[in-house]
């Protein structure tokens, strides 16, 4: 079970029992009492439940509508709802001893932690906030590229050391995607990257939810039939999905709306 679907399932019993025991849940899901314990952190930062010795109990909000953690900002709620949906899917595309990069986005900090109970991977990462992340709640081996961090986003901006590396698995996410301009990016650097990954990956997976499609970004990133995994939710429009079966494009849905 990944991080994602383990923290549904716990909501879903403290919403039941009103309160429940780091000991049940540990026994219940077959995961550690540590794990577990960093869940309820996460439910508490949500406002969902109250940390008690030994539990938590249910905090009766009828503001609590959301399975996401909570933002001040409507804009970055809008892009957590958004990934949080299909990051999920993403993750089951990994395979045990699997080498992973994962880009510093919305869509990147989503979708590792629910890897944070993976088994036999390595991840590789551009972005300090993804670096300490899985440095601090998982056991997993970790490369962070080294050299100048652009202070805004947090990433790595010499690329130059992934010529010396090979990927099983690349993901990236694109702001915009047209049948006539493909993957669609705001910033160059995203372009590089891309570029570099192509190079030393054996599959680059773009994960984009709907609300993209049909959208541009301000820099062309790559045409639609260079990559060959997408990773999307069910309300994907349907010439695109045209478009991937036609082309024998891996294309892997959410069913949650």
């Amino acid at each position: 079970m990944f991080g994602i679907e383990r923290l549904q399932a716990i909501r879903e019993l403290v919403k039941e029992k009103k309160s429940v025991e780091v000991a049940y849940l540990s026994k219940e899901l077959d995961v550690s009492e540590v794990t577990i314990r960093r869940d309820l952190d996460k439910l508490e930062k949500e406002g969902l439940v109250e940390k008690t010795y030994g539990g938590a109990i249910l905090i009766d909000n009828n503001q609590v509508t959301s399975d996401v953690q909570k933002s001040t900002n409507d804009e970055d709620v809008e892009v957590d709802q958004c990934f949080h949906r299909i990051t999920g899917v993403a993750a089951k595309t990994i395979e045990p001893g699997d080498t992973v990069f994962i880009g510093g986005s919305a869509m990147g900090i989503d979708l590792v932690k629910c890897l944070v109970d993976a088994k036999d991977m390595i991840i590789v990462t551009n972005n300090i906030e993804i670096a300490m992340f899985v440095y601090k709640e998982s056991n997993h081996k970790l490369v962070m590229l080294g050299g100048e961090i652009d202070m805004v986003s947090g990433n790595v901006v010499e690329l130059d050391q992934l010529d010396e590396l090979l990927i099983e698995k690349a993901f990236i996410t694109a702001d915009g995607v047209d049948l006539q301009y493909g993957y669609t990016v705001n910033e160059k650097n995203e372009v590089r990257l891309y570029k570099k990954l192509h190079q030393v990956s054996r599959d680059v997976i773009v994960v984009v939810p709907s609300e993209r499609y049909h959208k541009r970004g301000l820099i062309k990133m790559a045409p639609l039939p260079s990559i060959m995994t997408v990773v999307s939710d069910k309300e994907m429009p349907e010439d695109f999905k045209a478009f991937y079966f036609e082309n024998n494009i891996k294309v892997h849905t959410s069913m949650l709306n």
